[in-house]
């Protein structure tokens, strides 16, 4: 714990799994909510696109990972999908009642793909900045982060619907979560 928060790379990645853990589990422990009691979907239709979600969330693991390949950096790629999750939270609060279904899903899968997609990406910026040797101590030490973040997340969104009375209020609220961390990513990138 005490390398991972003192190194500025690894600060950087620690701060990213704290905010892109926290966004992803506001996630899905709110989507079917926000369908459900402010878009006034059936549970079915709502559970429906929760599971769309975390389908689309393996394919999306694996297209980033080869964007990442191909196209940049894992640390800058980590970074875009941090200001394209804060976007997606953005866009998820933005369809009422009267919008479409198929606007809705859209949405909702466009977060659910950059809120639920980030993982692999993080694990091949952190192998790059971590000796082999060092691999399972620091994964697990930042994993400590990921797993407060994702603890937190739920618990901070939960209490911004109690004081703002909405759901999607709380998306709009928590979308600067993932965005600071993601210019931390990009304004420094790791690698």
């Amino acid at each position: 714990l005490r390398r991972v928060w003192s190194d500025p790379p690894l600060r950087r990645l620690r701060l990213a799994s704290l905010a892109f853990a926290a966004t992803q589990q506001s996630y899905v422990t709110f989507v079917v909510s926000r369908l459900h009691l402010e878009l006034g979907w059936t549970l079915a239709a709502a559970a429906g696109v929760l599971a769309a979600s975390q389908a689309l969330s393996v394919v999306a693991r694996i297209g980033f990972g080869a964007l990442a390949d191909a196209w940049a950096a894992p640390g800058r790629v980590l970074g875009a999908l941090g200001l394209a999750m804060a976007l997606g939270c953005v866009a998820l609060a933005l369809p009422g009642a009267a919008t479409p279904a198929w606007q809705a899903v859209a949405a909702a899968l466009a977060c659910a793909a950059f809120a639920m997609g980030w993982n692999g990406v993080f694990f091949a910026e952190l192998a790059l900045q971590v000796r082999r040797e060092d691999m399972g101590r620091i994964a697990g030490a930042t994993q400590f982060f990921t797993f407060a973040g994702g603890m937190a997340g739920p618990l901070l969104f939960g209490e911004l619907v109690r004081a703002g009375g909405s759901y999607a209020l709380a998306y709009v609220l928590i979308a600067p979560v993932p965005a600071v961390a993601a210019l931390t990513m990009l304004r420094r990138p790791a690698v």
